[in-house]
């Protein structure tokens, strides 16, 4: 957001004014970053209140002339900072530090192929996108963990589950991240596919609902504080 960002200070900076969430405290945070490792250079802002910030606000927009502003309102600089409902402000979260405007998006994948063909739909996004396998996070569904579980790991074999072992053909390396809900195995003898591609019962319902809120949370765990935070919250 910032990459290509100038600011000519002078002696001091005393309001910047914007809409909700358009980066103004993250502007603050970089200059405090920046200006106050330097002895000579101190460095400190705080967030007003709305009585005062409406204050401000008729103040600047008032035609009183700079050198009649009521102390201690001196202002010497102006910054307004815009945005339109088109702009991509999806980097002003806990990844706003991240100033490179190029990591800007998440590609959603759901495959259309065949569970056992997984691979083919991984090569388009690899392609598509130019990622790594590191880049994605699969998310599927596993009868080798109890219903409503979730668990999160950074690599690992297949472990019998051909969609897993069709991306590990396509991705050429068992190290890529992924997430497991779990379904539960079947009971009595019920073939597998059946039991897969059947309806859970009420109680199972509300455990799966449990485990795809959990996992919602783990995503965003995962890429605004990386995958380890995630296992030790929540595996």
């Amino acid at each position: 957001l910032l990459k290509n960002f100038e600011i000519d200070l002078e002696d001091e900076l005393s309001l910047v004014i914007g809409k909700n969430n358009t980066g103004k405290t993250s502007l603050l945070s970089v200059i405090d970053k920046f200006l106050n490792p330097s002895e000579n250079n101190r460095f400190c802002f705080d967030d007003f209140n709305l009585d005062f910030k409406v204050n401000i606000k008729n103040l600047v927009e008032s035609d009183i002339k700079e050198e009649d502003y009521p102390a201690p309102k001196g202002i010497k600089l102006k910054l307004f900072i815009e945005y339109k409902n088109i702009d991509d402000l999806s980097n002003i979260s806990k990844v706003m530090m991240d100033l490179d405007p190029n990591n800007n998006f998440i590609v959603l994948g759901k495959s259309r192929v065949f569970v056992n063909q997984s691979g083919l739909a991984i090569k388009y996004l690899m392609s598509r996108y130019n990622l790594k396998p590191n880049e994605h996070l699969i998310i599927y569904d596993d009868i080798h963990l109890p219903v409503g579980q979730i668990r999160i790991r950074e690599k690992g074999s297949a472990g019998g589950h051909n969609g897993i072992r069709s991306l590990i053909d396509a991705f050429e390396t068992q190290e890529f991240p992924r997430l497991r809900i779990g379904i539960g195995k079947p009971k009595n003898n019920e073939d597998q596919i059946d039991y897969v591609l059947g309806k859970p019962s009420d109680s199972e319902k509300k455990d799966i609902q449990a485990s795809l809120t959990n996992a919602s949370k783990a995503i965003s765990v995962i890429l605004t504080e990386g995958i380890k935070k995630a296992m030790n919250s929540f595996n």
